[in-house]
């Protein structure tokens, strides 16, 4: 995918881009890599931590992931008496459903993000440029109050490369 961007916008990361967000699930992928019978994870999970570490476009984009481990950060930093005790009720979702509560945080960051590419087999990425798409139909009405460039720079990336997606014509309908 890393690649496939990189064929997209070669010399530089797309104008106004200031970090790369990739929504993983970052505990499914160690599991698998542990395992020693899933290699392609160990692989992915070896070139996440680099991107991590060394970032994008020669380290001019900063790489970032958030999911379970920033909603469990968050949880941890409470300050108040009430903020306890939300907490500790949001921490037991945390734990029964790790995966669930991980991919909400990472939902609504794409949701906001200038520009999301995602695949068009992932019922995960075709909800979130379904509801891009409604949401730039329904800007004034959107709950959201979505602030970003009209939601259009929308991508799929598939094995022929990286392709924008044609929002005037009709709602991303893949998966």
């Amino acid at each position: 995918i890393v690649e496939m961007i990189y064929e997209r916008f070669p010399q530089q990361p797309p104008p106004g881009i200031q970090a790369m967000f990739i929504a993983v699930n970052r505990n499914l992928l160690e599991q698998g890599a542990a395992s020693r019978r899933n290699p392609v994870a160990a692989k992915n999970l070896a070139f996440l931590n680099q991107l991590r570490q060394q970032g994008m476009w020669n380290g001019s984009i900063p790489v970032l992931e958030a999911g379970q481990q920033a909603l469990r950060a968050q949880l941890n930093q409470t300050t108040t008496t009430t903020a306890a005790a939300e907490a500790e009720i949001s921490s037991v979702y945390l734990e029964q459903a790790p995966s669930l509560s991980g991919s909400i945080v990472d939902f609504f960051l794409a949701l906001e993000a200038d520009i999301f590419i995602g695949s068009p087999v992932s019922s995960f990425a075709v909800d979130i440029m379904k509801t891009r798409y409604h949401a730039r139909r329904v800007r004034n009405r959107t709950p959201l109050q979505l602030r970003r460039n009209d939601l259009q720079h929308n991508y799929f990336y598939e094995p022929w490369g990286v392709h924008g997606i044609d929002h005037q014509n009709a709602e991303p309908n893949m998966c």
